[in-house]
């Protein structure tokens, strides 16, 4: 085949015994891309490039076979030139021959992949037993086979002549021969090979590597070549690794980085390691494989470093991410109870065992007053003022206040749910006669009845231990009382004479609501008979009045009922909190027996 311009493809085609006086033996192929697939190639000859002469900017020689090909000059199998962006990958090239690259011959190449191919027995009687690679830049051979391949003078499985930037990794040579270099000869700069195997491989010169150039090793295994691994006039630099380690990494002790180096060519015994962290460099030498890094004063936290090994001219440079953690420091601190007259204050002090020039935070009432500094026996002390302690006691006294006021408010919010589940069980015994769901209906008011009480025990204790409540009066309508009201339903039977009259008022709304519940809830307890409402309304005052048929309370004790510390019988807890709530919002409550019997309460609720 003779294919000249435009793009070429050839696929799942076999090409045998033929020959060419120059150019490939099976195909001559100059195009812009060209592409060999699925074919294969055996027992071609030419003067070059036995199978196939391959002439493009781009192209592709994909899962194809070379067997026993042969060319006079160079690339017994398959020469291209001229390529950019060039792959061979998943081929096969056995017993192939030529003086220059027994198997391929590469020239002027840029940015060449050979990868996943594998190469045996081939032969040249000059350079590169399986590939001659000339001039070039960018080549990669990637997880390739090399075995057996055999070339006279240099490069018994690859010579790479005056190339940059080589590249090869993943790749296993055994048992190739050369002059020099028995499985590869390396002339060029920046070549690195990494993660390949060489074993048995065979030279007179570098059994393995013969380099006349610059290269790089990376975690790549030798075994049995012979006389030597690597050998030549170049440069050879080595990769190197880390493992890292930290001892001493809390708070108030200077951290040490141990840095192990590891590398191909054995212990590293020179370079240093150094780290920036926060604008400051820290470094070490490296001595027999490992290096330490000191750093003093780390607060506790997370730090993210980068570790970086700086060589000389046979090891290459490398940094690797490190995440270095600082613990707190676990302390004792000790100090004993004392008593302070709170006008007059004191010194105070505590030890941190074993730690000197550590800030210590001192709170009173659970508020920050002060920091001090450990002395060289780990004594910190501060002078507690009798403004530190009049402010403490002020806080701890507001503290307790307003616990006691949000146990009240939340009993209060219980109450009316409460009274709803006992509402529901009364309505439940009068519709349901089953004695199962008579039964059940009795637990659950049983157990309400329980939770009244000692919700109500609660919230009377909280009431009576404050010295104040705190009541926010604001402007509201009248309407709310109605509202109010109207929640009644759920203590009894509530019977309005009359519709509230509509104002604005000043009132809060909770303990105003809180007065309200109290006062029906005491008459459906005690006196068991409708609360009958009635309302008045002057310039200044709207009142409301509560009023039952119970029996009343003793006329010596009426005058005492709205007294704060006053506990008089049953009915009497009506009266001493919803006076204090009523004053405060500007109004008042006001306490009689009513003719004829039973008991009326007045709240006089100011209007705006």
């Amino acid at each position: 085949v003779y294919w000249f311009g435009g793009d070429g493809t050839v696929i799942n085609s076999t090409f045998n015994r033929n020959y060419a006086d120059e150019d490939g033996g099976a195909i001559y192929l100059r195009v812009q891309n060209g592409i060999l697939k699925d074919s294969n190639f055996t027992g071609n000859k030419a003067y070059y490039n036995g199978a196939v002469y391959l002439n493009s900017i781009e192209g592709t020689v994909y899962d194809c076979i070379f067997i026993n090909n042969t060319a006079t000059d160079s690339a017994g199998a398959l020469g291209w030139v001229k390529k950019e962006n060039g792959t061979i990958a998943y081929c096969k090239f056995a017993d192939n021959s030529a003086p220059r690259g027994g198997a391929i011959f590469l020239n002027n190449g840029t940015e060449f992949y050979i990868r996943n191919s594998v190469f045996e027995n081939n032969n040249a009687s000059k350079h590169g037993g399986a590939i001659f690679w000339d001039s070039g830049n960018e080549g990669r051979i990637i997880g390739c086979q090399f075995k057996n391949n055999n070339a006279s003078e240099f490069g018994g499985a690859i010579c790479w002549n005056n190339t940059e930037n080589g590249y090869i990794s993943h790749s296993q040579f055994d048992n190739n021969k050369a002059h020099e270099g028995g499985a590869i000869y390396f002339s060029g700069s920046k070549g690195t090979i990494s993660y390949s195997s060489f074993t048995n491989n065979t030279a007179v010169s570098g059994g393995a590597i013969y380099n006349n150039g610059t290269i790089s090793i990376n975690s790549d295994e030798f075994a049995n070549n012979n006389p030597n691994d690597i050998a030549g006039n170049g440069k050879v630099k080595y990769n190197v690794g880390f493992e890292i380690d930290a001892v001493d990494n809390e708070y108030g002790k200077t951290v040490k980085i141990i840095v192990t180096l590891t590398c191909d060519a054995g212990t590293v015994n020179n370079g240093t390691v150094s780290v920036i962290l926060n604008n400051t460099t820290y470094e070490s030498n490296v001595s027999n494989g490992t290096a330490t890094i000191e750093i003093p004063n780390l607060n506790a936290g997370n730090y993210d470093l980068n570790i970086t090994y700086t060589g000389d001219t046979t090891y290459n440079d490398y940094t690797k991410k490190y995440s270095l953690i600082i613990s707190k420091q676990d302390v004792e601190i000790t100090g004993k109870a004392r008593s302070y007259v709170i006008n007059y204050g004191g010194k105070y002090s505590v030890t941190v065992k074993g730690l000197a020039g550590a800030k210590v935070i001192f709170r009173l009432s659970n508020k920050v007053i002060v920091s001090a500094i450990t002395d060289a026996n780990g004594i910190a002390s501060i002078t507690l003022t009798a403004q530190m302690l009049k402010a403490a006691k002020k806080r701890e006294i507001e503290s307790e206040k307003a616990r006691k006021e949000l146990v009240t408010a939340i009993s209060h919010d219980i109450k009316t749910p409460v009274a709803t589940i006992k509402a529901t069980c009364e309505v439940m015994e009068l519709k349901h006669k089953d004695p199962d769901v008579q039964e059940k209906v009795a637990v659950i008011k049983s157990k309400a009845d329980s939770v009244e009480h000692l919700v109500d025990n609660m919230f009377k204790a909280t009431l009576d231990e404050l010295e104040e409540l705190k009541v926010t009066p604001r402007e509201e309508s009248s309407l709310i009382i109605g509202d109010m009201l109207n929640d009644l339903r759920f203590y009894g039977e509530v019977v309005r004479e009359e519709e509230i009259p509509q104002c604005l008022i000043i009132a809060d709304k909770l303990r105003l609501e809180q007065v309200i519940d109290n006062i029906a809830g005491n008459s459906f307890k005690y006196a068991g008979t409708p609360l009958e409402v009635s309302f008045s309304a002057d310039e200044e005052n709207v009142h409301v009045f509560f009023s039952d048929r119970g029996p009343g309370v003793p006329e010596d004790e009426i005058a005492m009922l709205t007294s704060k510390f006053y506990r008089g019988t049953a009915a009497s807890q009506s009266g001493k909190d919803g006076s204090r709530f009523m004053e405060k919002m500007g109004g008042g409550l006001e306490i009689c027996n009513r003719e004829g019997g039973g008991l009326t309460v007045e709240i006089v609720v100011r209007k705006v």
